[in-house]
């Protein structure tokens, strides 16, 4: 169900100002906020004064991810480089080269580095102690797939890695392995959030947030009127999903209801993060708003969502137990994708996950007489229309052409933007790909060393 009603902004946010375009990036530490974007500065905010205190400068393109982690700020960016920040100074101490970074994961557990590319495949692994003798490992994701990195997050030894083509990598840490490639969204995995026990979520641009246990779907929620951009999780058994619309959703995770719906920005919301009872947005207008999470408004009447719950799949006999491959777990109610089936790998790593359904922690805080009617799943179609002027696109995966998703997920390529004439930037309605007209051609991808800035 789209929104169907106007929602007035909440006059409760509290607004920072200070980049002069696009935010993509947003993390929080120890009461300082970190933001950056498009204008290629990392700006740092108390959030307890609501004031700027820093400004760190070096990335000479698009800073795509933030994570604090060690005593340290890394930024990754589309100029190939990731940038290592020391809190206590605010000096860059160390660049790593790395090629059009996408998402950042800091493992407080074994005090390494993840990187993503948009531009691949491949994930990275940075051993910070040894940094001066460049240890670094590469994990391929492998698989048919030809969606690059977009997003990743990890918790107690997982790794969860979402991939333009719509699926979710989930990896192993400690041994470096992928043991399951899920069939997630339908295109892009725009975010995921790796929670205790086993849980994820994660949101794409189908317009649909999925709730999972270990590797097995729970739920949909769907409601949201355009692309899910990103999700977090908030106290008390709540979610938060922002869209490229504009609107920020607060959902109980105990009921699968709708709780809280405001149209929080004019134009696209590309990232969110809670802290506290706080909830922290920024989008393409280039301002951070934080709100309080207890004073959103409830939805409408005619607003009103419910997450549906989803049946456990069902396997057919011969595709279990067959050597050599990753399991493919299709999201129900989609179709396939063309191929031949992906059967489990019957090995170790699939036997500490069980494939009947499994009751998720939050069920069993609420064990609800009244629970919304089940269905079979329609699959979803993707607008064919995109966003009105003034949103914010994402550069896609690589810098190269553009060939349209199957299913309709692709969009036109924008002919100006390769001639060099366009003039809407990245709110452009059209596909910007390819090198553009002031960027040489890529160069032979050398493995990522470390180098003093």
């Amino acid at each position: 169900m789209s929104v169907t009603a106007p929602v007035e902004i909440a006059p409760e946010a509290v607004e920072l100002r200070g980049h002069s375009n696009s935010i993509s990036a947003l993390c929080v530490c120890e009461g300082r906020l970190y933001s950056a974007g498009k204008d290629k500065e990392i700006r740092e905010w108390d959030l307890e004064k609501k004031t700027e205190l820093r400004v760190f400068k070096g990335h000479t393109r698009w800073i795509r991810a933030l994570v604090v982690g060690g005593g340290f700020l890394f930024s990754g960016s589309w100029d190939d480089t990731i940038r290592v920040w020391s809190l206590s100074t605010g000096e860059c101490v160390h660049v790593l080269s790395s090629p059009s970074t996408h998402a950042l994961y800091y493992d407080p557990l074994t005090g390494r580095l993840y990187s993503g590319s948009g531009e691949g495949r491949t994930v990275y692994e940075w051993d910070l102690e040894n940094a001066e003798d460049g240890a670094i490992s590469e994990i391929d994701i492998g698989g048919d797939g030809t969606g690059s990195v977009s997003c990743m997050a990890g918790e107690g030894g997982r790794l969860a890695v979402g991939m333009t083509d719509g699926t979710i990598a989930v990896f192993a840490i400690q041994a470096g392995h992928c043991f399951a490639m899920l069939e997630a969204h339908v295109s892009e995995t725009t975010n995921v959030k790796v929670v205790p026990g086993g849980g994820m979520y994660s949101s794409g641009n189908d317009c649909v947030v999925l709730e999972w246990n270990q590797t097995i779907m729970l739920r949909r929620f769907e409601g949201h009127g355009s692309y899910v951009t990103a999700i977090d999780l908030a106290p008390n058994a709540r979610l938060v999903s922002v869209t490229w619309d504009g609107f920020l959703r607060v959902w109980d995770l105990r009921t699968g209801r709708l709780a809280s719906l405001v149209k929080a920005h004019r134009l696209s919301i590309n990232v969110v993060t809670v802290f506290g009872s706080q909830v922290i947005t920024a989008g393409a207008e280039g301002v951070i708003k934080i709100w309080e999470l207890d004073a959103l408004p409830p939805p409408a009447p005619q607003n009103h969502s419910v997450a549906t719950p989803v049946p456990s799949p069902v396997f057919p006999p011969e595709m279990m137990g067959m050597p050599g491959h990753l399991p493919m777990y299709p999201p129900m109610g989609f179709h396939p994708r063309p191929g031949p089936p992906q059967p489990f790998r019957h090995d170790n790593h699939h036997q500490q996950f069980p494939h009947q359904h499994q009751i998720h922690p939050y069920y069993a805080q609420h064990q609800a007489t009244q629970q919304p009617p089940h269905s079979p799943h329609q699959p979803f179609q993707q607008p064919q229309q995109p966003p009105h002027p003034g949103q914010e696109f994402e550069r896609p995966h690589p810098r190269e052409n553009f060939a349209p998703r199957e299913g309709g997920g692709g969009r036109p390529l924008c002919q100006f933007f390769v001639q060099g004439r366009c003039r809407y930037g990245d709110t452009c309605r059209f596909v910007h790909a390819g090198p553009g007209p002031q960027q040489p051609p890529p160069s032979a991808q050398a493995p990522p060393t470390w180098s003093q800035s």
